[in-house]
């Protein structure tokens, strides 16, 4: 029995509307597996099978492509077929790329730097110390983000951060300029792990120079301030007292500020810090206090009102509270500062962490070994205390000079 065979195609067929507005399937008797879809307009396919499956190749609309055009196209599928090949997969796959391209192109459009730094805060910025995070904020909000957020993160150039820090350093905040940069390196490096970039353009950036703020009170100084200390008044007592115990002490206005009663020793004499500033390197920290603070601290434990060593809460005076972390207010021990600077004869410009600086200059000088100054100042690193012995020396070398200029201006007698 034979087999039917469809008439062949002519242009009239390939026309003529499906009957009755319905989907039609006509297939050409002169090119095997070449058809027509009628539906709402009329396209050419051309049909076929692939390990068990029915493939359907679109080879296009009757009116863009001609009868003999799609024959061509047709045979040329099916000699693919016969080599093995899949034409309509090949053509699925290549369509499945574009769209991923798409996909990915939008994807990327997300991908900007507001995005990255949003990732950085959420899952890295946390675990840093509240003021380091503050910092971050403010650099974000203020420089970061308004310069470089809607730039594509892997886009983002050394020609770009080059602008945003000459920017800043044009504007006369060349220190803020450098921060802005260090802060946005230690984005991008954490952006790298997270596939947002694929190199640090901060990396080797050069840097505004800037000069050293370090000032070292001599002895008489010193003891000028000790002395205002003692002058200053019983109700500004726990502002005073801390002070006296960073002079003393040279500890970090940080670490004084938020000492507790759990970590003071008073019969040892001594405080051990578990979180401060280089905590992340050396562990805890241990400030020995000599015999008079003992007495200064014996004194305010008798009336002590938290575990806040420098009580925040001055009972009578309601706007002398704690701030929002329950110790005392910084702003609070420097204006006490500003009186006892005044009051010493300290010229302006002195500020809290210089009396840091002049104890470890002052250990040194007294010929404290540096190993031993370091601990002491709680340095994760002794090229840091290294760099006082220095400055310590410039100065001498200065003095040297100041008394040659002087008597050799002296005028013969």
């Amino acid at each position: 029995m034979a087999h039917y065979k469809p008439p062949a195609l002519t242009p009239s067929i390939v026309k003529r509307p499906a009957s009755d507005g319905k989907a039609e399937l006509v297939y050409d008797g002169a090119t095997p597996g070449l058809c027509i879809r009628k539906r709402k307009t009329n396209v050419y396919y051309y049909t076929y099978k692939f390990h068990a499956s029915k493939r359907w190749l679109r080879i296009g609309g009757v009116e863009d492509v001609s009868l003999d055009e799609a024959r061509k196209a047709a045979t040329i599928a099916r000699g693919r077929v016969l080599a093995g090949e899949d034409p309509a997969g090949d053509k699925q796959a290549a369509k499945d790329a574009r769209h991923v391209g798409v996909i990915d192109k939008k994807a990327s459009d997300k991908k900007t730097v507001d995005a990255m730094i949003d990732a950085f805060v959420e899952l890295s910025l946390h675990m840093k110390k509240p003021r380091t995070i503050r910092e971050y904020d403010r650099i974000i909000k203020h420089r970061i983000r308004p310069a470089l957020g809607s730039i594509i993160a892997a886009q983002l150039s050394r020609d770009d951060v080059s602008r945003l820090h000459k920017s800043i350093g044009d504007s006369g905040h060349k220190p803020e300029a450098n921060r802005t940069i260090s802060y946005l390196s230690a984005i991008c490096s954490w952006s790298i792990g997270g596939g947002w970039m694929a190199a640090n353009p901060c990396l080797r950036l050069p840097r505004y120079r800037e000069q050293g703020r370090e000032t070292f009170l001599p002895v008489d100084q010193m003891a000028a301030v000790d002395a205002a200390l003692d002058a200053q008044g019983a109700e500004r007592k726990y502002e005073t007292a801390c002070l006296r115990f960073i002079l003393a002490t040279g500890a970090r206005l940080s670490e004084a500020r938020t000492l507790k009663w759990p970590a003071v020793d008073l019969q040892r004499g001594k405080a051990t810090l578990t979180e401060h500033k280089s905590d992340g390197s050396i562990g805890k920290r241990t400030i020995t206090f000599p015999p008079y603070i003992t007495d200064v601290l014996i004194g305010l434990e008798q009336a002590k009102k938290s575990d806040v060593v420098f009580d925040p809460v001055v009972p009578g005076r309601k706007r002398c509270g704690a701030d929002r972390n329950g110790y005392i207010p910084e702003l609070r021990i420097e204006r006490a500062w500003w009186r006892v600077r005044k009051a010493a004869g300290i010229k302006a410009g002195v500020r809290i962490h210089d009396l840091r600086h002049s104890f470890i200059s002052l250990a040194i000088s007294e010929d404290v070994n540096v190993a031993v100054v370091s601990e002491m100042a709680g340095h994760a690193d002794i090229s840091t205390t290294m760099r006082y012995v220095h400055l310590l020396q410039q100065q001498a070398d200065g003095a040297a000079a100041t008394v040659a200029n002087a008597f050799r201006r002296r005028p013969a007698q």
